[in-house]
């Protein structure tokens, strides 16, 4: 999934790269009075890692990819830029849409 995902960014200029998901971050997901808590406590503020650790709770053994958009913009100019918008397009059209047509 992530050469994938890596490609599709590449072909439309939203370059992505893999970031690690350690045992402090599961260890941040633990709670005494729940399955998870979605948020990191103590000594690391939560990251896209923690969210990554989070969302992997859910995604059973198939292919998954965690793309932190909020607050990412490396666009110059006003306006939106709407990261991943193109890629998550571009991943749909060349991996699924493809699929469907077979």
């Amino acid at each position: 999934m992530l050469a994938q995902v890596a490609a599709a960014g590449e072909a439309v200029g939203e370059r992505v790269w893999p970031m690690p998901i350690g045992a402090r971050h599961r260890d941040d997901l633990r709670s005494d009075i729940a399955d998870l808590k979605q948020c990191a406590t103590g000594r690391l503020l939560p990251d896209a890692c923690h969210a990554a650790a989070f969302l992997r709770e859910f995604a059973g053994n198939g292919p998954w990819a965690h793309l932190d958009i909020a607050g990412v913009e490396a666009r110059e100019g006003s306006g939106p830029g709407g990261f991943g918008a193109r890629l998550l397009d571009a991943l749909v059209a060349q991996h699924f849409e493809a699929a469907d047509r077979r």
